[in-house]
C-alpha cells in the first residue's frame, strides 16, 4: 500500500490499513506459488473525512421509507416482471444468487444503543418455506450520495459458521453455464433467464447452505427470514465487528444457490426498508405451520391497535422437491 508518502505492506490474507493522513492510496496484492509471482491486482483506496461529517439530518420532509435506487439481476425466473424491475413494486426481488437490491435513505438512520432494531424489512417466509437474503448497510462516507463506499455485513445467525461460504462467487454466461470459485460450475434452471447484456457477470456474496431454503424460515438476522435487524450487527470482511454510528443505505442480496424443481431458483423477496427509528409501527408476520393455513398479518400502531387481515388459506404442497446447485 502507497500514498502520502506512506508505505504498509501484510502477508496475511487482510491489510488494515492505517492512512497517514486524508486521500487516495494505490494497494496492490500479489500472488506468488513458492516466492514466485503468478498474478497481481491493484486498487485505489480513499481515506475520507472523519465519521459524521456527512450524515444527513432527519427534517419535516424526511420519510421513514427507503427508495430503491439500484439493482443487479441475477439469473432467475421473474427478472423481466415488476417484481425485479419497477422500484415501486410491493414485493421486490432480484433473481437467484447474489441477485440484490441496494436502497437508499433521504436521511441517516442513528445507531440506537440500547435494544436497537433500526431497519424493519418484511418478507413473505413461512414455516418451511423462505429465500434468506444477506443484509448490507453503508455509510455516505465520502457525501457524494451515491452507495460507492464501504459495504458491511449484518451479522445473521449462520454467518460465521464453517457450512457459511463468505466471499463466494459465481460467474454466470450468455449460454446458461455458470462457474464458481471454489471449483463448481453447472447450468441456471430451466425457469431462469439470462438477462445481462455483458457475455458473463460474476456475483459475490455470503453463501447459505443449501437447504436454507427448507430450514431458515426463523433465522435472525436475514431477509425474507426475520424483518428486524440493527446496525450494532455490522461486520467487517474479515468478520470483526464494526461500531457504526449511522447508516444511509442498504443492499439486499440472495444468500442461497440453489434451484428448486417445483418453484425455481431461491431468491429473497422483500418489501422497502423502513427506518424503525422514525416510526414504531411494525409488521409482524405470524409463523405459519404446514398445510391449510393462511397468511396473517398484525399491524400494531403507536396507540397498540391491532388490525388483523387473512389473505386465504393455503393449499399444502411438497416443499421436498429440490435439486442442489452445487459449490
Amino acid at each position: 500500500m502507497e500514498g502520502n508518502n506512506d508505505v504498509q505492506g501484510s502477508t496475511t490474507e487482510y491489510l488494515s490499513l492505517t492512512p497517514a493522513a486524508q486521500g487516495n492510496y494505490a494497494v496492490t496484492v500479489t500472488a506468488k506459488i513458492n516466492g514466485t509471482a503468478v498474478a497481481s491486482a491493484s486498487t485505489t483506496v480513499a481515506c475520507v473525512a472523519r465519521e459524521g461529517t456527512y450524515k444527513w439530518r432527519v427534517t419535516g420532509d424526511s420519510s421513514y421509507k427507503a427508495a430503491r435506487t439500484a439493482f443487479g439481476l441475477a439469473p432467475g425466473q421473474f427478472t423481466e416482471t415488476p417484481k425485479s424491475t419497477d422500484p415501486n413494486a410491493t414485493l421486490l426481488g432480484a433473481g437467484g444468487f447474489d441477485g440484490y437490491s441496494i436502497f437508499a435513505f433521504d436521511h441517516s438512520i442513528e445507531r440506537q444503543r440500547v435494544d436497537g432494531v433500526e431497519l424493519y424489512i418484511r418478507g413473505n417466509a413461512f414455516s418451511g418455506w423462505s429465500e434468506p437474503g444477506t443484509v448490507w448497510v453503508m455509510q455516505d462516507e465520502n457525501g457524494n450520495g451515491k452507495p460507492d463506499d464501504t459495504w458491511y455485513e449484518l451479522i445473521g445467525a449462520r454467518t460465521l459458521r464453517p457450512e457459511t461460504l463468505r466471499r463466494y462467487s459465481v460467474t454466470y454466461r450468455r449460454d446458461g453455464s455458470w462457474i464458481s470459485n471454489v471449483g463448481g460450475s453447472g447450468t441456471i434452471g430451466p425457469l431462469m433467464r439470462y438477462r445481462s447484456t455483458a457475455d458473463w457477470e460474476t456475483y459475490t456474496n455470503t453463501r447459505l447452505v443449501d437447504d436454507a431454503w427448507y430450514i431458515g424460515a426463523t433465522w435472525k438476522g436475514y431477509a425474507d427470514c426475520s424483518s428486524r435487524f440493527s446496525i450494532g450487527n455490522a461486520i467487517q470482511v474479515d468478520g470483526s465487528a464494526i461500531d457504526l454510528a449511522y447508516i444511509d443505505f442498504v443492499r439486499v442480496a440472495t444468500a442461497v444457490h440453489y434451484y428448486h424443481s417445483a418453484f425455481g431458483e431461491i431468491s429473497s423477496e422483500y418489501n422497502l426498508p423502513l427506518d424503525n427509528t422514525m416510526t414504531n409501527s411494525e409488521l409482524i408476520w405470524e409463523g405459519l405451520e404446514m398445510g391449510y393455513k393462511s397468511y396473517r398479518y398484525e399491524l400494531i400502531n403507536n396507540s397498540g391497535y391491532v388490525l388483523t387481515i387473512t389473505l386465504g388459506n393455503m393449499s399444502p404442497f411438497n416443499l421436498n422437491r429440490a435439486e442442489p446447485m452445487g459449490q
